[in-house]
C-alpha cells in the first residue's frame, strides 16, 4: 500500500511517537519536500475517529488516514488539494458536456415528433374519411 499513493499524493506510516516509520514512494508533485510529518500529525493527534479524512487548507493537502489499533500506528495518505480540485473539475466538465449533448439530443427527437404528429392526426383523419 506504501507503494501506489494516489495520484499526486504520498503514503505514510507513523509510529505511536508520531514518527515516520515508513514512506512510500512520492507520486507527482506530492513529494516528500511538499509534506511536513509533524504538521500532518498535528491534524491527526486530537481526532478521535478510528479512520476518516481531513481537509488541512493551511497547508493544501487532503489527508486520509486510518489508525491501526495493535501497535498504535496511522497509515496516511496525503495528497495536494489542487490536484484534488484539478480532477474534480475535470468531471465536472465531462458530465457538463455528457448533459448538454443529452438535451441537445432529447430536444431534436422532440422536434421532430411534433412534426410528424401533426401528419399523423392528418393520415388518421383521412383514413376515417374513406372507411365512411
Amino acid at each position: 500500500a506504501l507503494e501506489a499513493p494516489p495520484v499526486g499524493g504520498l503514503n505514510l506510516m507513523f509510529g505511536r511517537d508520531r514518527q515516520v516509520i515508513a514512506r512510500g514512494r512520492p507520486d507527482g508533485a506530492g513529494g516528500p519536500d511538499r509534506v511536513d510529518p509533524i504538521r500532518v500529525m498535528s491534524y491527526l493527534a486530537d481526532d478521535p475517529r478510528p479512520r476518516g479524512v481531513v481537509q488541512a487548507t493551511d497547508l493544501g493537502q487532503m489527508i486520509a488516514f486510518s489508525r491501526i489499533d495493535g501497535p498504535d500506528w496511522y497509515f496516511v495518505s496525503v495528497v495536494p488539494l489542487d490536484d484534488i480540485e484539478r480532477t474534480a473539475a475535470g468531471w465536472a466538465r465531462m458530465l457538463f458536456l455528457i448533459v448538454f449533448a443529452a438535451s441537445l439530443v432529447f430536444a431534436a427527437l422532440r422536434g421532430a415528433l411534433r412534426r410528424r404528429l401533426p401528419l399523423r392526426r392528418l393520415i388518421r383523419r383521412q383514413r376515417a374519411a374513406r372507411a365512411e
